[in-house]
């Protein structure tokens, strides 16, 4: 049990997956979808606190996309994408609330690093198709 005052862990992890679930959606005041997010592509640095910072900037890169005149072409992969990052999101804040600074297991970084090559070949493809 924490201090009086202070939210449980379930109200911590609640709070910040309502915050991920804004950044995918035009309700974000972070990640207003006109521009990419630049995001690590390898999560040299393993801890909890880095790898949801990078996954916040990959939501706000699903914004993006859902903003672009290409939704349509990508649409399916843009959700299946969003789904799989949320999916991990929920891992990484698991781990989060209780220790931010813990490194992560290798399964959960391993599916991080597929997660951004599968993002990063997707705004490669549409900034190709936008030139």
């Amino acid at each position: 049990m924490g201090y009086r005052g202070e939210p449980n862990e379930e109200r911590r992890t609640s709070g910040n997956l309502y915050l991920f679930y804004t950044w995918c959606e035009e309700k974000s005041d972070v990640y207003n979808g006109n521009e990419k997010q630049r995001f690590s592509s390898y999560l040299k640095n393993i801890t909890a606190e880095n790898a949801k910072l990078n996954l916040e900037k990959m939501a706000g890169n699903i914004l993006y996309l859902r903003k672009g005149n290409f939704l349509v072409w990508k649409e399916n992969k843009i959700n299946e994408l969003q789904e799989k990052i949320q999916e991990l999101y929920l891992k990484v804040i698991e781990v989060y609330v209780n220790d931010k600074s813990r490194e992560l297991n290798q399964e959960i970084i391993q599916t991080y690093r597929k997660l951004a090559v599968e993002e990063k070949d997707l705004l490669d493809q549409i900034n190709d198709e936008v030139q």
